[in-house]
């Protein structure tokens, strides 16, 4: 567990309560999600580094020999490992990539990991032709439905559809305005739909991507998710 401006000590964690005593900003998981079988480990503060949001690879190999980890699977934005020694555990990266070619850091940092999962097949070919070493093979993110979708008896009606988000940037590298029209093209078929947007609030979408912030009386709008499934259920 490693989350920068929260850092959890370093240790073992066998039961989530454990872990979230160190988070004020960070909400628990639904307590009917069983977690019972995940031991979390700390990743703690190693060196004196003024950026927290680093993560070592000495730390991970630290950690490793300490408890007995055969390997990691790293799921972050890579700009936040720093490859200060090889990762010595054979491990696999989650590394989402937006241009055509790698840059010197993301080919330094990426060489030190056994496997990369990749987000789409072009990306995976400009991954491959740049390393030796790691396997590169990419996890599809898109589902091709048939034309006309089958609804599901156990789905109910209306068919309720979710788009979760957490940051935003200019280039709208996750896709909402293609989302948005594809659902606007799916709700003229199915009428009995709606649209459901898990996102951050909107004065924090526009302070994040222009800078400027909202007037102080100014209202957010919205319904909590986890309100809106108490609704539900």
């Amino acid at each position: 567990a490693h989350r920068p401006d929260e850092p959890v000590p370093e240790g073992l964690y066998p039961q989530v309560d454990q872990l979230y005593a160190h988070f004020k900003t960070v909400s628990r998981p639904p307590r009917r999600l069983n977690l019972a079988h995940i031991t979390f480990a700390g990743y703690g503060t190693r060196g004196n580094s003024p950026d927290k949001s680093e993560m070592k690879a000495s730390q991970l190999n630290h950690l490793a020999r300490r408890y007995k980890i055969d390997s990691y699977l790293l799921v972050g934005d890579l700009v936040t490992l720093t490859r200060d020694e090889d990762i010595e555990s054979p491990s696999l990266v989650w590394f989402p990539h937006h241009s055509a070619e790698l840059t010197p850091r993301e080919r330094f940092c990426l060489s030190a990991f056994a496997g990369v999962a990749s987000l789409s097949p072009s990306s995976a070919e400009v991954i491959s032709r740049t390393l030796d070493g790691p396997l590169v093979r990419h996890i599809p993110h898109i589902i091709d439905l048939p034309d006309k979708l089958a609804r599901p008896r156990h789905w109910g009606s209306p068919l309720k559809v979710l788009m979760q988000g957490g940051n935003y940037d200019r280039l709208d590298r996750k896709g909402w305005n293609e989302a948005l029209q594809a659902f606007k093209r799916f709700h003229d078929e199915d009428p009995n739909s709606h649209l459901y947007i898990h996102a951050l609030p909107s004065m924090q979408i526009v302070e994040h991507s222009r800078t400027v912030r909202s007037p102080a009386a100014l209202e957010p709008t919205g319904l909590p998710l986890a309100r809106m499934i108490e609704l539900y259920e």
